[in-house]
């Protein structure tokens, strides 16, 4: 179960269709790390439900926002198995970032 730790944090985006479908959630059950650099944050990890790491890229429209959702990734690595990181691909361009207490 999961419960709400911070609202959602909405940043603009340009989305190529190579690194994410739009509409689509990808929570990390641990980061294993963290680069924005510019405009583009990629964050790896464990996603939910699987069992080799994946890397997840948001280009975004600046560099503020990269260094915003990559402090909610930065919590969550720091202690793996308490949050959930996730990022989401919304529609129109935008991405979300969010962070999940997991209770237990």
């Amino acid at each position: 179960m999961l419960k709400r730790l911070t609202p959602f944090l909405v940043i603009a985006a340009l989305v190529s269709p190579a690194h994410a479908a739009a509409g689509t959630t990808y929570t990390f059950a641990t980061v294993d790390s963290i680069k924005a650099y510019e405009k583009n944050l990629y964050v790896t990890g464990i996603l939910d439900g699987n069992s080799t790491p994946s890397t997840i890229t948001a280009t975004l429209t600046d560099s503020t926002a990269a260094e915003r959702c990559d402090r909610l990734a930065l919590i969550a690595m720091s202690k793996p198995g308490k949050y959930a990181f996730a990022m989401t691909n919304e529609w129109g361009g935008y991405w979300s970032c969010s962070l999940t207490a997991v209770v237990q």
